[in-house]
């Protein structure tokens, strides 16, 4: 029995030697712990890498958002401003109508002005005429009336 005791725990080893990585030496597995550290710190630094590129993007995206809701602002008020000076257009065009209507009234009325002065012009020599025959007619009146009161 203790002979198969010992073949037992015999066997038992002979498995876990099979099972068990081999065994390394000192200095490779300073180099693997220093590899896998390595490796641990480069993943901590590409997690906070990633972390801080996901609030870059998160950030971006508010931004974006903020630039498409003023571009929305923007066109709107672009297009109340086209409005307006659509309107404007209007109101330049019907005064400008209106400046040209007023502008062939005076002209008219400038030609109906230089007829009154001619006819004004020609009614006081008309006049002058009139008063001057008006004026030889009394002094041939008054020169009869002389020669009459003279004869008498």
């Amino acid at each position: 029995q203790a002979q198969q005791a010992q073949q037992a725990r015999q066997a038992q080893q002979a498995q876990q030697a099979a099972e068990a990585p081999p065994p390394a030496s000192a200095p490779a597995l300073a180099l693997a712990q220093e590899s896998s550290t390595a490796n641990a710190v480069k993943l901590s630094s590409l997690q906070a890498e990633l972390l801080d590129a996901e609030a870059s993007r998160r950030a971006l995206e508010g931004q974006l958002g903020a630039a498409v809701s003023k571009a929305a602002e923007l066109d709107a008020e672009l297009d109340a401003v086209k409005a307006s000076l659509s309107a404007s257009e209007e109101h330049v065009a019907a005064a400008s109508r209106e400046v040209q209507m007023q502008e062939a009234r005076s002209a008219s009325l400038s030609s109906d002005l230089e007829v009154a002065k001619r006819e004004a012009i020609a009614a006081r020599q008309a006049e002058a005429q009139a008063t001057e025959q008006v004026r030889r007619a009394e002094e041939r009146a008054w020169a009869q009336a002389q020669q009459q009161q003279q004869q008498q």
